[in-house]
């Protein structure tokens, strides 16, 4: 029978680094225990509970829920990543697509880009890309720096296919994103409204 793992410090969150833990008075044996992922080099996440099941019928009832369940997994790894990343780091390319949930082939490493002359972060479950600060701008979502719809867009140009493209950047101009400012709410609107926009959705069924 596996020894149950000693309780973690309440003051450590759902992902940490190696370095709190060990100064909470945690041992290096208690942060290799079953009961704790390891997705980057010097990071440390509980282990989430087992789900439940989805049955097809809950599933046909949200056709979001795909891209929930991609956006949570990225969302995890962001978190986690970013408790040890530099400073200047934000999510890239299709990892910065699941976190607004645009339409995209997924990607299982997180993408993490910085601007020249930044070296791209290394590492495992990491792919690191560089780009020209004038090629890029980024916002905030859940405490997590990313890449704007407009710079993912243009990141993905030498990835995606025609077709995936055009798809993509056809969600990018029907949403009004949350930070977008009033200037826009009249003018440049699509048709249908904030409720195109899976992120803006997503947050309004959480309020």
């Amino acid at each position: 029978m596996p020894i149950t793992p000693r309780p973690l410090s309440a003051r450590l969150g759902a992902t940490f680094t190696v370095a709190d833990a060990l100064a909470q008075g945690h041992t290096t044996s208690r942060l290799r225990a079953h009961d704790l992922e390891r997705p980057y080099h010097g990071v440390r996440r509980r282990m989430p509970a087992p789900a439940p099941p989805a049955s097809e019928s809950a599933h046909d009832a949200d056709p979001l829920a795909a891209d929930r369940a991609e956006h949570a997994r990225v969302l995890s790894d962001a978190q986690a990543y970013f408790q040890v990343a530099p400073a200047h780091a934000f999510v890239a390319g299709r990892s910065a697509a699941a976190l607004l949930m645009l339409p995209c082939p997924v990607a299982e490493e997180l993408c993490v880009g910085v601007v020249a002359p930044q070296r791209a972060p290394r590492g495992r479950g990491i792919r690191g890309t560089k780009i020209a600060p004038q090629l890029v701008s980024t916002r905030e979502i859940d405490g997590v720096r990313v890449a704007s719809p407009a710079s993912i867009w243009a990141m993905l140009g030498g990835e995606l296919t025609h077709r995936e493209l055009v798809i993509l950047g056809d969600a990018i101009v029907r949403c009004r994103w949350p930070w977008e400012t009033a200037r826009r709410r009249s003018r440049d609107l699509p048709v249908g409204g904030q409720e195109n926009c899976p992120l803006v959705a997503m947050s309004s069924a959480h309020v």
